[in-house]
């Protein structure tokens, strides 16, 4: 028999690359799992331990899920895409049996190693995103009209995730903790990690930052405090959302509200009629960008100043001529010879990477991120314009889509393999010309769900999302299984958080982490 010490040790390196490998590295994951698989086989009793999981309702949930995608093959025509599906979502079973089951090695004991090792492997990763972005590592990687190019091993959405349960742990561990070395170090990480999400422009960590500042002050008023403080708290609330909501509202006005236009001419300086382009009637800096434009004028001049072509894309895959009018509109100028001629070198290098409003080069962190999304509803309000390309709106076509998939079997679904080729159908004869790497999913799990698998298939998924309320497991470890629970479902409501290695990765760690640590039981 295999020393306990030996296999525990095992346990610990595994976990240490399912942990650190959400964020830095895909195959320290699948290392870790394994790892973790081989401990689970050095320990004895078998059937004992197979047997401990009858009562362990959380991996009954996650058996059944990956049950569901295994019988969605029986009605679906992509078995090799289903299968390769069934494969990404294996670690969702795999890990409550493992750690459910395992006698040598309790999780529930580990709070302290993962959230170090997690916290940890984000400082490590922003650390490595900064390198990037001074183009010290993957010097072609990044791009400042897109911060989340800077982005080191995974994507700016799962970061932001990552990011916001971190700053809940060392937030939690910082007011229980009488440690005043330890509180400094935690709120010191709070700060990086806000300061690191402001940078990348995170807009996914916007909204969920804000949405755990109320949890966690309505949790606090529930839990800890007293009337008094349950008063001075909602005030508090109150102050900072009317301080925000004028922010917002400042921050969007400067930019999208109607000024008094300077230009007056009907034509250029060298002859040409300006013209109305019907495309862009929306107002960016006070103007209105479709006017005032002198077509010919403006493809010579540029053409002459740059190598990019007046009627080809950016460096962000944009429409050149949309990016350069915009930004010469948001320096009050007509879009003419003239201006084009006017512009620095460095207007002209904004342009080519795809920033396509000046103001954007004077803001920061969220406040231009904040103004951008604010610009994809102007634009997609308008009429006839192509939504697809803004990270926020297209969502909303993705949706739609997605509904009237669901509406083709809304009882059993279209099976495991076969939402992408559904959605790339639509693509196919969709009004507008979108690009590949455009054409992507529900962007929302529960929609995903259910567009795959139907009512049923959405009702067992729900079951599992929200396992942890019908077993109790939140009662009794409050804040911080709540704050995990809180992220989780919001996160299924904008991404497809299931359908990548990261995202299947830390849901099924934390979920199993926070379902058998206080539920855990032996035969």
């Amino acid at each position: 028999m295999i020393d306990q010490k030996y296999i525990r040790w095992l346990y610990y390196t595994g976990l240490l690359g399912i942990i650190a490998g959400m964020a830095l590295s895909k195959p320290a994951v699948s290392v870790g799992i394994i790892v973790c698989g081989i401990a689970w086989l050095s320990e004895a009793d078998f059937v004992v331990r197979i047997k401990s999981l009858k009562r362990q309702p959380f991996f009954w949930i996650s058996l059944l899920l990956i049950l569901l995608h295994l019988t969605g093959l029986l009605w679906s025509e992509n078995i090799h895409y289903g299968l390769k599906d069934i494969k990404t979502k294996l670690p969702l079973v795999i890990l409550p049996f493992i750690f459910g089951s395992s006698r040598a090695f309790d999780l529930r004991e580990m709070f302290s190693y993962i959230k170090f090792v997690f916290v940890g492997s984000l400082i490590a990763c922003s650390f490595l995103s900064f390198a990037i972005y001074f183009h010290w590592i993957k010097p072609v990687q990044f791009t400042e009209a897109d911060m989340r190019t800077m982005i080191f091993g995974v994507s700016g959405v799962r970061l932001a995730l990552f990011m916001c349960l971190a700053i809940c742990f060392l937030g939690y561990d910082a007011y229980k903790t009488k440690n005043n070395p330890l509180r400094l170090a935690c709120a010191l990480i709070i700060l990086w990690f806000l300061f690191f999400l402001n940078f990348i422009e995170s807009g996914t960590a916007i909204v969920f930052l804000c949405l755990l500042a109320v949890f966690t002050l309505v949790y606090a008023i529930i839990k800890k405090l007293t009337l008094k403080w349950r008063i001075v708290s909602i005030s508090f609330m109150a102050v900072v959302f009317v301080s925000v909501a004028g922010y917002v509202y400042a921050s969007v006005a400067a930019v999208y509200a109607l000024k008094d236009c300077p230009i007056t001419a009907t034509a250029s300086k060298y002859g040409e009629k300006y013209i109305f382009d019907k495309n862009f009637p929306y107002v960016e800096n006070g103007c209105v960008v479709g006017k005032f434009i002198a077509p010919w004028e403006l493809k010579t001049a540029w053409e002459k100043r740059s190598a990019l072509r007046f009627e080809g894309r950016d460096k962000l895959h944009q429409t050149l001529y949309a990016t350069l009018i915009r930004y010469l509109n948001s320096k009050g100028m007509a879009k003419d010879q003239e201006a084009v001629e006017k512009l620095t070198a460095q207007d002209i290098r904004n342009i080519e990477n795809g920033i396509a409003n000046y103001s954007y080069t004077t803001m920061y962190g969220w406040q231009r991120r904040l103004v951008q999304i604010v610009f994809e509803f102007v634009s997609y309000n308008s009429d006839n314009r192509n939504p697809f390309g803004n990270s926020v709106t297209q969502r909303f076509e993705y949706w739609r889509i997605g509904w009237n998939l669901f509406l083709r079997s809304p009882l059993f679904g279209l099976g495991t393999g076969d939402v992408g080729d559904a959605y790339n159908e639509v693509y196919t004869h969709y009004k507008f010309e979108i690009e590949h790497r455009h054409k992507l999913r529900a962007h929302n799990q529960y929609l995903t769900m259910a567009v795959a698998f139907g009512i049923i298939g959405l009702i067992i998924f729900l079951a599992y999302a929200f396992s942890m309320v019908w077993t109790n497991a939140y009662g009794q470890n409050h804040y911080t299984a709540l704050a995990f629970l809180f992220i989780m479902v919001f996160s299924f409501l904008s991404e497809d958080t299931l359908e990548t290695q990261s995202g299947v990765t830390f849901i099924a760690f934390f979920h199993t982490f926070f379902n058998l640590k206080y539920k855990k039981q032996t035969a």
